[in-house]
């Protein structure tokens, strides 16, 4: 109740005198301090100063703070702290400064070795603009209790401007001007926070005492401590005319932010080297202008680091509101590679405010590092050598899976939650932290041990560190693929095409100019030269001279999402099947041992086949964390780019399938005369490239092809013919016959695309047809293996692919573009890929030919489902 009631009145008295300070602006020469001091309460103490020079007992114990009063004496706030007013300081005794003497990290020995600028540092790093009692410290606006982590200080930018020595520079071209020199170098442009753990906040927080304990390299936590950084409050509270004094147990030397604390770790010099490759220097005008009026003669910079979250190196977006890089210090370049976030801003803000959170880095020491580079790092050195070389757009994967953008979320009993770029366990434990270091912005763990992101274990690692994979790996971030490339869940074989290769745009193949796009990378974006292509001519002589560029990126990322889904297949490619289907429902032909031969449906149109080059290994099997294969080509697999329709109607080609495809196309006088299929009986319905199958829906299926001569002998066993409906004149009889047409028809399209392959096979898949008794989809049994494929229909009879023909594994693709009109269509909106099979026999479903035999068509219980 003390506490509440010298708060009350304190707080009380500074309204009081803040509204008669009003008065005696208007009616009154005398100095507000003239009127302070004679309306001051007898309850209220003396000054915040005068307190400071009588000293404090407390408990019989005698705290002098004769040293504190010269710092405030030097630093020039000693009538700012006789006065009335509103401060909260935190002091140390002289006895603590003796202390201090003995061991600090400027290594002054004396009072008198402490330059101007470090008095500055001790003093208003130590002062709150405010008047608060401790257990206020962690109230926000509101008020919220137990939510501030951070407060602002009396300390600004422009006290400690310090000239680093060249020496002490990063290591990386943007500082090389200054080896000789140095330079006057502001740590951030924001000024450093006063960090506190107190009862209330790390209740509110969940911050449990032994994470207090690990935090604090094995201090206990007391119920009702207070700790600002390393350092405990001995006596808080201590009431003031103007203000609160909190007495400290030692000197408060403030840590400086992450990066800069990093840098002073010495078990974690390569780690920091990493950060610091980030780190450039950014003229100030500003802090130049304040530092010269205070004497200062040199120029400032201030140390940014590129980054997605930062102040001083500032992100620059696209349209789109994606993150493409930074701008470097001279303003006209443009750095792509960045941390996660600035580790050196002072004011860093994990969430909109910056008092409530702040960062973390798990910062390996050097022993781990070389322990990880020499294990499951070492493709890495393979490639690049050395650790040095590895470049940053490689490196910053690393570096920035270290870095958490949350402490509250990563404090130590909340490590086993901390997931890793993949949103993966990173499976960080206590035992792996060998020391804890506070900063204005965040906590540094150094740890015995290496956590690298998903991206170095995952398919996606080759398209990271390939100068000649740039378009895959800005296909993938542009298209967001990451999350799925990276997940260790599943176990992936990634086809990576090379830079320059070319692919044949589907939406352009009935224009008056098809197109074939060639991607390249311009060392930030992705284009496209685009070629006329010629579909009669053999490859590579299809693919014309570049006509023009485009940079769409909307384009752009379709298409190479196109190219993504195509080459990508889930699971591995070594199961000796010899067809394999893709993410996005196609199916790729994949022969040969060692280094495979490959080809897509659009390859095997032009009889095309694309060696793979090289193969990186990324399985669990090889390295321990993984998630497959990557096979590295020079061209893209190409899609079908033939439609069922297409296919079926090439009576040159396949001219076993001409009957089928008649009664798919319906009678003559069905058509309409602006040659547009009348809709009512159709199987196909216009869009793609011609027509489309008109109930299939973004999947894959296969389609069984009876020969002409098994359709001819199903029509002369009672399967009625579009001229048959046509003949009709009683519209519900044409409905009735039409119904069995299109439910024969129906019943030889099947869901799942099931090739004529090598590794046994089998199951019962569903077809088109409706059982109108049970409302569900009548399903085919289907058994493959060495190269054969039967089937089993509900009739009974065991239909096989007619192997002799050749006539099998055909591949189709029906597309639906995002215009009606095929000329004018820009993007692939969905499609549906097909695998036609020539069988020996026509299908029925149970009871269907034998009402077929007897000439009785099968009653109509509904309309036909479309």
């Amino acid at each position: 109740m003390k506490k509440s009631f010298s708060s009350f009145k304190i707080h009380r008295f500074l309204m009081v005198v803040s509204v008669a300070a009003l008065s005696v602006v208007n009616y009154s020469c005398k100095s507000d301090s003239d009127f302070f001091e004679n309306n001051i309460p007898d309850w209220l103490g003396s000054s915040i100063y005068e307190q400071l020079q009588a000293g404090y007992t407390y408990d019989g114990v005698k705290y002098t703070f004769n040293t504190y009063t010269k710092l405030i004496d030097d630093v020039g706030y000693t009538e700012v702290l006789r006065k009335t007013g509103s401060k909260t300081v935190f002091v140390a005794s002289d006895e603590a400064f003796e202390r201090f003497y003995k061991s600090n990290p400027w290594n002054v020995k004396s009072y008198e070795e402490l330059t101007l600028a470090q008095k500055k540092l001790i003093l208003n790093s130590s002062m709150i603009n405010n008047a608060l009692l401790v257990e206020n410290l962690s109230t926000i606006e509101g008020p919220v209790k137990g939510q501030a982590l951070r407060r602002v200080t009396a300390l600004s930018v422009s006290d400690t401007i310090p000239l680093e020595k060249g020496s002490d520079l990063p290591a990386n071209s943007y500082w090389d001007r200054f080896r000789t020199s140095g330079v006057r170098l502001a740590k951030d442009a924001t000024p450093a926070p006063m960090l506190h753990f107190l009862e209330a906040q790390m209740a509110a927080h969940n911050i449990t005492s032994s994470d207090f304990s690990i935090l604090f390299n094995g201090r206990a936590y007391e119920k009702g401590d207070a700790y600002i950084f390393n350092d405990k409050v001995k006596r808080a509270d201590i009431t003031c005319q103007n203000g609160y004094i909190h007495i400290l147990e030692d000197v408060l030397v403030p840590p400086s932010n992450m990066a800069d604390v990093l840098r002073t770790i010495p078990e974690a010099k390569v780690f920091s080297s990493f950060v610091e490759r980030y780190a450039a220097p950014y003229y100030s005008s500003d802090l130049t202008e304040q530092f010269r009026r205070l004497g200062g003669a040199d120029s400032v910079f201030v140390k940014g680091y590129f980054s997605k979250k930062g102040i001083t190196a500032v992100p620059v977006t696209r349209s789109d509101g994606v993150i493409v890089g930074c701008k470097d210090p001279s303003g006209n370049k443009l750095i792509p590679d960045l941390l996660l976030y600035d580790p050196g801003y002072n004011q860093y803000k994990a969430n909109d405010n910056f008092q409530t959170d702040m960062g973390v880095i798990f910062a390996p020491t050097d022993d781990a590092l070389d322990t990880y580079f020499k294990g499951a790092g070492k493709p890495l050195i393979d490639m690049y050598k050395y650790v040095d070389s590895i470049p940053n757009k490689v490196l910053n994967a690393l570096v920035s899976n270290h870095m958490k953008p949350s402490f509250l979320a990563a404090t130590p009993s909340l490590f086993p939650t901390v997931v890793d770029d993949a949103q993966e366990k990173m499976g960080i434990n206590t035992s792996q932290i060998q020391k804890v270091y506070l900063a204005n912005n965040g906590v540094v763990y150094v740890t015995n041990t290496v956590y690298p992101p998903a991206l170095y274990s995952s398919v996606m690692l080759p398209a990271s560190i390939n100068e000649n994979m740039q378009v895959i790996k800005w296909a993938i971030e542009k298209q967001n693929f990451s999350p799925y490339l990276l997940s260790m869940v599943n176990t992936y074989s990634f086809f990576i095409p090379t830079d320059g290769f070319t692919y044949i745009v589907p939406t352009s193949l009935k224009s008056a100019m098809p197109q074939a796009w060639k991607f390249h990378f311009d060392g930030i974006n992705v284009y496209a030269t685009i070629h006329p292509y010629d579909a009669t001519k053999p490859y590579p002589e299809c693919i014309g001279k570049a006509v023009s560029v485009t940079t769409n990126a909307i384009a752009l990322g379709k298409h190479l999402e196109d190219v993504l889904d195509y080459h990508i297949i889930v699971g591995k490619i070594e199961s000796g099947k010899e067809y394999y289907r893709t993410k996005g429902g196609g199916t790729i032909r994949i022969t040969g041992d060692g280094l495979p031969v490959v080809a897509g449906g659009g390859d095997i149109e032009r009889d095309v086949t694309i060696q793979v080059s090289k193969i990186y290994d990324q399985s669990k099997e090889t390295n321990q964390r993984g998630n497959g294969k990557s096979y590295v080509i020079d061209q893209p697999l190409q899609t079908p780019t033939r439609s069922v329709f297409s296919i079926l109607s090439d009576a040159a080609k396949y001219p076993e399938f001409a009957e089928f495809f008649k009664l798919l196309q319906g009678a003559d006088d069905l058509w309409t005369g602006d040659n547009v299929r009348a809709t009512k009986y159709s199987i196909f319905a216009a869009g793609g490239l011609d027509y489309d199958v008109r109930f299939l829906n973004t999947y894959h299926y296969t389609l069984y092809v009876p020969t002409n001569d098994k359709v001819r002998e199903a029509i002369s066993n009672g399967l009625p013919t579009w001229d048959d409906v046509a003949a009709e004149t009683d519209q519900e009889a044409r409905d009735k016959k039409a119904n069995q047409i299109i439910r024969f028809l129906r019943y030889h399209f099947q869901d799942n695309a099931i090739y004529v392959d090598r590794p046994a096979v089998s199951g019962a898949f569903q077809t088109a047809t409706l059982n109108l008794n049970t409302d569900t989809f009548y399903k085919l049994k289907v058994v493959g293996g060495n190269n054969n494929l039967s089937i089993t229909t509900g009739n009974g009879d065991v239909v096989t692919v007619d192997k002799s023909s050749g006539n099998y594994n055909i591949m189709a693709r029906d597309f639906k573009f995002n215009t009606a009109d095929v000329t004018k269509a820009t993007t692939i909106e969905t499609s549906s890929y097909v695998v036609i099979h020539q069988v020996d026999k026509c299908m029925y479903f149970d009871g269907e030919f034998e009402l077929l035999k007897m000439n009785k068509p099968s009653l109509v219980k509904r309309k036909i489902r479309r």
